[in-house]
């Protein structure tokens, strides 16, 4: 059997771009300014990426990379955040205010409000999707 030397450099080639992506999603984006904190000086909010998502895209006003997750100090935080819903392919934007504490692992979720009508697709442009945002504490040992 002869192998293909192009093919093999393809699919090596493949699997490390492959890697390399998971890599940089993989890392939190730094939204404060100074040095580098450990995990445990800093509150973690991971996003939520699926057929649907929502992720951060302002901290405090300060625009943020899309990224799986990024690390913010402890304390009150205005946030922006950016969500996509499949069903209804709506795409948009909201606002909250969070209190975040050191070594803590945020998940950002919604729940869709507005049923999915022909008129929401007709009228696209008219209407807002209506969505309730969960922002859960998920740290280890963290009781409720």
């Amino acid at each position: 059997m002869k192998i293909d030397k192009n093919k093999i450099y393809i699919l090596i080639s493949c699997v490390f771009f492959i890697l390399s992506i998971i890599g940089c999603l993989s890392k939190a984006y730094k939204a404060y300014d100074g040095p580098d904190l450990s995990p445990a000086e800093v509150a973690t909010i991971k996003a939520y990426r699926a057929l649907n998502y929502i992720g951060v895209c302002e901290v405090d006003g300060k625009k943020v990379k899309p990224s799986r997750s990024c690390q913010v100090l402890p304390g009150k935080h205005e946030l922006e955040l950016k969500f996509g819903d499949s069903a209804s392919m709506v795409e948009g934007t909201r606002h909250i205010t969070v209190d975040v504490k050191a070594g803590h692992v945020y998940q950002l979720s919604y729940t869709r409000l507005s049923k999915i009508t022909p008129s929401l697709y007709l009228n696209l442009h008219k209407n807002k999707l209506k969505i309730d945002i969960h922002f859960e504490d998920i740290t280890e040992g963290n009781s409720k």
